[in-house]
């Protein structure tokens, strides 16, 4: 009687765990497509970050924003000296 009721105890309680692990991968892949929207989307605002005007083909260039910046900040350490 004993033996029964721990084989019994041991397949509901390997049910129970089955059936936990089903709903937590469940919510996950629910989820899945928010998270990879929302890491792609921080890639992208990393990727067109305020300093960085061209993409890396072009940025060896420089471009009228970095030539007017630092017309800018030398006008500046004239005034200042």
């Amino acid at each position: 009687m004993f033996i029964m009721y721990h084989c019994t105890s041991i397949i509901v309680l390997l049910n129970m765990l089955i059936a936990m692990m089903s709903h937590s991968f469940q919510t996950i892949n629910d989820h899945a497509d928010l998270e990879w929207k929302f890491h792609r989307t921080k890639l992208w605002m990393a990727h067109f970050d305020e300093g960085s005007s061209l993409s890396p083909p072009f940025n060896i260039v420089i471009t009228p924003k970095v030539d007017f910046l630092m017309l800018y900040i030398g006008l500046r350490a004239e005034e200042l000296s």
